[in-house]
């Protein structure tokens, strides 16, 4: 990832200066003035990073804020390009009507045993909302500021005293569900001590905003999806690639693509593309091809030819007679949730295979690749 350093020794010395300044300041403690980025790894390459900020849902994506990320060097771990964006300090300001932060300041949370839980979150956020389809942004925002150890967060402390957040309330009551936040912070806190961080697991980047605002944080790994490209222009061919943007008849509260139906003989190939939020190629980066073939005796191989160098890769790929996988009767989009992963360990090259069961009728193709 480039060059790396610790900022441990300067930790010490602020912890000791705060530690000072806490005790001569009554109104303040150490555990409120200690900064948690202190112990994290800096991401040298992301340390002059420009950030637009935007409500998440004026990019059509499901996330407190929408990041769009300049200025970045090239590395293994960051790119440039919109981010879906966490707030991560809930009693500060920040200008989400594309708001300009520079010189923001990346940090890598990988390994981090005080930001677990929030790394462990944001591995289940999308298998959280394939089983409950109305769970949102709100609830995943205020159960990751719930699971941040600085700044502290209660729910019903911060209710109670008025300090919730205005975007989590409408007319002075919560727009989200209180109970099922509660659940899934509780869920978070039972079940954490098993989280293994693993070369590749998706984690929060800390951005480290200017001092008077709210830092925020992206989960690093572009998602990836594969759609059917017209010929003549690249674009998606919508005879084939139904996207999940605002399409009502799917439900998915994401960006993406599925593609059919596919009948026995079929073949072809689809382009995959990152970070293509709101459906809109130009948002994202062709990262590689999928080709298939639906063979007459009802085997389906596929290639996997990725242009991306990436030390760790998911293949999440579904082939079904529907045109998602069903959970509780909804189509779900969560990658956890379709039925063929392969871990590809090596990022530039093929990938091949047929897969082990066989098919007949229709079928619809969906492909998912992550983290890059």
């Amino acid at each position: 990832m480039g060059n790396k350093s610790y900022l441990l020794l300067s930790g010490v010395l602020l912890l000791s200066i705060l530690f000072w300044s806490a005790c001569n300041n009554p109104g303040s403690s150490l555990e409120e003035s200690v900064e948690p980025y202190l112990e994290l790894e800096s991401i040298e390459e992301a340390s002059s990073t420009t950030v637009t900020v935007n409500k998440g849902e004026t990019h059509g994506l499901d996330s407190f804020f929408a990041f769009d990320l300049s200025n970045i060097k090239p590395n293994g771990f960051v790119s440039n390009g919109l981010k879906e964006g966490w707030c991560l300090e809930w009693n500060k300001p920040l200008d989400s009507n594309n708001g300009v932060q520079t010189d923001v300041k990346m940090f890598n949370t990988h390994g981090s045993a005080s930001w677990k839980p929030a790394n462990y979150l944001m591995n289940i956020k999308d298998d959280l909302q394939s089983v409950d389809p109305e769970l949102t942004y709100r609830e995943i925002q205020v159960a990751l500021w719930s699971l941040i150890e600085v700044p502290a967060f209660n729910i019903d402390k911060a209710l109670q005293d008025g300090t919730m957040p205005s975007r989590m309330l409408t007319n002075g009551s919560p727009n989200f569900n209180v109970e099922k936040t509660k659940g899934i912070i509780n869920k978070v806190r039972n079940e954490v001590d098993d989280f293994v961080y693993k070369t590749g697991t998706p984690v929060i980047v800390y951005s480290n905003m200017a001092s008077e605002y709210q830092d925020g944080g992206f989960v690093t790994g572009e998602t990836a999806w594969a759609f059917s490209p017209n010929p003549t222009d690249g674009s998606v061919n919508s005879s084939i690639s139904k996207e999940f943007c605002g399409n009502n008849n799917l439900g998915i509260n994401k960006w993406g693509w599925t593609n059919g139906p596919f009948v026995t003989g079929d073949s072809g190939s689809f382009d995959i593309i990152a970070g293509a939020g709101q459906c809109d190629l130009s948002n994202g980066e062709l990262v590689g091809t999928f080709a298939y073939e639906y063979k007459q005796n009802g085997e389906f191989e596929y290639t996997l030819d990725l242009t991306v160098d990436n030390d760790y890769i998911d293949l999440h790929l579904y082939v079904g007679s529907t045109e998602l996988p069903l959970e509780n009767g909804s189509f779900t989009a969560a990658p956890g949730q379709f039925p063929y992963n392969v871990s590809i360990s090596s990022g530039i090259g093929q990938t091949s295979n047929t897969l082990s069961q066989t098919f007949s009728g229709d079928i619809y193709i969906a492909v998912h690749l992550g983290p890059l």
